[in-house]
């Protein structure tokens, strides 16, 4: 499982990109390395809503869908804890109780 943090944006991103990433990692604090792909997309799909109110409800849509994958719902946040609590359950001590 990758631990390393999700770091600073890619330089080739724009100065809004950099302020949407950085202000997502630090709202969604568990992102990784690994997560950095969904981030650069979601930011992307965040600077267009932002810069054109009248883009295509998909945008809207995309932005939201890019935010589940990152665990930043209410609904996948739940999943995220729920799969944290399950990893520390010891199964034997669970079929013992």
């Amino acid at each position: 499982m990758d631990t390393n943090p999700v770091g600073k944006p890619p330089r080739y991103l724009t100065d809004l990109h950099k302020e949407i990433w950085d202000r997502i990692a630090y709202e969604i604090p568990w992102l990784v390395r690994s997560d950095r792909q969904i981030l650069e997309n979601y930011c992307r799909v965040q600077a267009r809503i932002q810069q054109d109110p009248d883009c295509p409800i998909a945008a809207y849509a995309e932005a939201t869908k890019l935010l589940g994958r990152m665990g930043a719902t209410p609904v996948d946040r739940h999943k995220i804890a729920t799969d944290a609590a399950d990893q520390d359950k010891d199964p034997l001590s669970e079929f013992l109780n």
